[in-house]
């Protein structure tokens, strides 16, 4: 949403760096994960993933926004894929 990206960087979205951008990222990740913590919500790749897409204030997802932290979650599961024994980090670091 052009709203977030406003918030966290005074750059245009179009002409951001692909450092910008995982910056951008991070930071909102960050938000979710913080406001998901106060709120008793899941901080895992499911519930950022929910966060990302429906935006971290929100009270209650529709079966699209499920749908869709499924999917990313999918290949995040344990024994699952090219991540099957790999450690898990959600948000990357800087």
């Amino acid at each position: 949403m052009p709203s977030t990206w406003a918030r966290f960087s005074r750059l245009h979205q179009a002409s951001a760096s692909a450092t910008e951008t995982r910056r951008v990222a991070r930071r909102v990740l960050a938000e979710i994960e913080a406001v998901h913590l106060r709120r008793g919500l899941r901080v895992d790749t499911y519930g950022l993933a929910l966060g990302w897409n429906a935006g971290p204030w929100a009270r209650k997802y529709t079966g699209a926004t499920r749908d869709y932290a499924e999917r990313v979650e999918a290949p995040h599961r344990p024994g699952s894929g090219w991540l099957a024994n790999r450690p898990e980090r959600i948000i990357p670091a800087e």
